[in-house]
C-alpha cells in the first residue's frame, strides 16, 4: 500500500508494437506519475528499481480515449541472479529473458542484460520459469534455454555458453524477392531436437543469422502470416 518512487513507465502501441516516447516517465516519491500518450489501445509496463525487490507489472490493451487513471500494484518478488561465461571469460551484454513456464508469456524485467563482468540480477514473482540466455552474435556463442527453473527464493544461476558457428543466408520467393519475417529453425538431424537460437527471423531484406554448434542439421524455413501464397521449406 506504499507509493513506490522511481518506477519507470513504458508504453507501446498494442497493435503495432511501436514504442511511445514519454517525458518525465518516472514516479515521484509518492508513487504518482503522469504522462501524455496518444489515444488508442496501449500496453503499459511499470518497472520498479531492482533494490525495491518488487516485480515489474505489464498491463495489456489499455483502451485510452481521453484522460485516464491507471494505477498499478507491484507484487513482492525474489532476485534471480547469475553470471554468464563463455570462451573462458564473462560475456557482457547478454540478454536474459524469463517466460512463465505454464503459459510461455514474457515476464517484464529490469536489468535483463549482463554487465561487463557477465553478471545480471532481475526480480521475479516466485514461480516456475523458462530462462532464455541470448549472447551477442559477435561472440559466436550458442544461446541457451533453461526449462522449468523453480524460483521460490533468491536464486543464483551460473550459466556457461558453448562455442558455435555462424550460419547465415537470404530467403527469397520464387521471383527472387527477399522474404521478411521468416522463422528459421535448426533441428539436429540425429534426433530432430531443436537447437535454441536467438533473433532467428529474417529481416526485411530476407537476411538471417544463427549461431549453432557444429553438427548435421535439418533447417526449416516457415514464412510469416503476411507471406500469402508461400509454403514452408525443409532442407535436410
Amino acid at each position: 500500500g506504499t507509493g513506490v518512487a522511481d518506477v519507470d513507465i513504458d508504453v507501446t502501441d498494442a497493435v503495432s508494437g511501436a514504442g511511445v516516447l514519454l517525458l518525465a516517465d518516472l514516479t515521484d516519491a509518492a508513487g504518482f506519475y503522469q504522462v501524455i500518450v496518444p489515444a488508442g489501445s496501449l500496453n503499459v509496463v511499470f518497472s520498479p528499481p531492482t533494490v525495491t525487490l518488487l516485480a515489474a507489472v505489464r498491463v495489456l490493451a489499455v483502451a485510452v480515449a481521453g484522460d485516464a487513471v491507471l494505477d498499478a500494484t507491484l507484487p513482492a518478488g525474489v532476485v534471480l541472479s547469475g553470471t554468464v561465461t563463455g570462451n573462458g571469460g564473462p560475456v557482457a551484454n547478454t540478454d536474459i529473458d524469463v517466460k512463465v513456464a505454464a503459459t510461455g508469456l514474457d515476464v517484464p524485467l529490469v536489468g535483463d542484460h549482463t554487465n561487463a563482468l557477465g553478471a545480471f540480477a532481475v526480480v521475479v514473482v516466485p514461480g516456475t520459469y523458462h530462462v532464455e540466455v541470448e549472447p551477442p552474435k559477435a561472440t559466436r556463442l550458442v544461446a541457451k534455454r533453461i526449462l522449468g527453473l523453480v524460483v521460490n527464493s533468491a536464486t543464483n544461476l551460473p550459466i556457461t555458453l558453448d562455442p558455435g558457428v555462424r550460419v547465415s543466408g537470404t530467403v527469397t520467393d520464387p521471383a527472387g524477392a527477399p522474404v521478411g519475417a521468416v522463422d528459421v529453425d535448426a533441428f539436429r538431424a540425429a534426433d530432430l531436437v531443436e537447437i535454441f537460437t536467438s533473433a532467428d527471423h529474417t529481416s526485411a531484406l530476407g537476411f538471417y543469422e544463427v549461431i549453432i554448434p557444429t553438427d548435421t542439421y535439418q533447417f526449416r524455413y516457415i514464412p510469416g502470416p503476411a507471406s500469402v501464397g508461400l509454403d514452408s521449406l525443409v532442407l535436410n
